[in-house]
């Protein structure tokens, strides 16, 4: 019988009381006090270590290459004051495009509602 007394606290079972709101309101805050330090010092881990890079070694650019169908020639200042008539290039690289019906495939597609 003595051992039956020794476990009965293992068989008893007290009412567990939900957590007020101001525990449950510290908790949150704790946690994102967390959340929010351990971020910031990750940012600053980043930044460090993308600053304290060799600044020594130099970035390939990427060349940009004109257009083939453009002249890309020198220009004098006698050329740009000079009473001549200047070559037009608004010929060069149009698209005729068709306005009527272009929208005509969408006719047939259907219609899906937001949830």
């Amino acid at each position: 019988m003595r051992w039956l007394l020794r476990f009965r606290h293992l068989w008893r079972v007290e009412p567990a009381q939900p957590p007020s709101f101001e525990a449950d309101e510290q908790r949150a805050k704790t946690g994102l006090e967390h959340a929010y330090r351990d971020q910031k010092q990750e940012d600053l881990d980043t930044s460090i270590e993308v600053l304290s890079e060799d600044a020594d070694e130099p970035r390939e650019e990427e060349q940009g290459s004109p257009a083939p169908a453009y002249d890309v020639g020198e220009v004098d200042s006698e050329d740009l004051l000079s009473e001549e008539a200047d070559e037009s290039h608004y010929s060069m690289d149009v698209v005729e495009a068709r306005i009527e019906g272009a929208d005509e495939h969408l006719l047939e597609a259907e219609h899906i509602e937001p949830e």
